[in-house]
């Protein structure tokens, strides 16, 4: 069995690297929450009637329960199938990446509407999170939170 390693694609610092597209992604979560405490003093906090104003596709993608079958935990690491956590990080960073490109233009995480603005906050906090914990599963980090520079939403 021959491993194919790119160490090229691995010092990359783009989005073809998809460490850091994952990074990157945890980043512009990071980015948004900080703007929301800075600006406006909230915090992402579950609230039940909130997340009935979840209402677009992609949302109810990103928060469906078990919308992906191979949600990361550490058996799957110890058993040896990381790529799995892999195929669950590419999957979940590019169905947030969509959300978020489709919508910033016009449905906006830090709106208007104080019950949408809290199930989005929530939402954007629990991909950070999860982002995050599968990334430790595979021996990474998230990196730094302000990676993106800051200017997201």
């Amino acid at each position: 069995m021959a491993l194919d390693f790119d160490v090229g694609l691995a010092q990359k610092r783009d989005n073809d690297n998809p460490v850091f597209y994952v990074q990157y992604g945890h980043a512009r979560c990071a980015a948004i929450l900080r703007k929301a405490q800075e600006e406006r003093g909230l915090t992402p906090r579950w609230d039940p009637q909130a997340v009935g104003a979840l209402q677009l596709p992609e949302e109810i993608e990103l928060i469906k329960p078990g919308a992906a079958t191979s949600r990361p935990d550490r058996a799957r690491g110890a058993a040896l199938e990381p790529h799995k956590v892999v195929f669950y990080l590419q999957e979940t960073i590019a169905q947030f990446h969509g959300y978020y490109t489709k919508y910033k233009k016009t449905e906006r995480v830090i709106g208007d509407d104080p019950r949408k603005t809290d199930a989005r906050l929530f939402l954007v906090w629990a991909v950070k999170q999860t982002l995050a914990n599968a990334l430790a599963v595979l021996g990474s980090s998230a990196g730094p939170d302000g990676r993106s520079g800051g200017g997201e939403e």
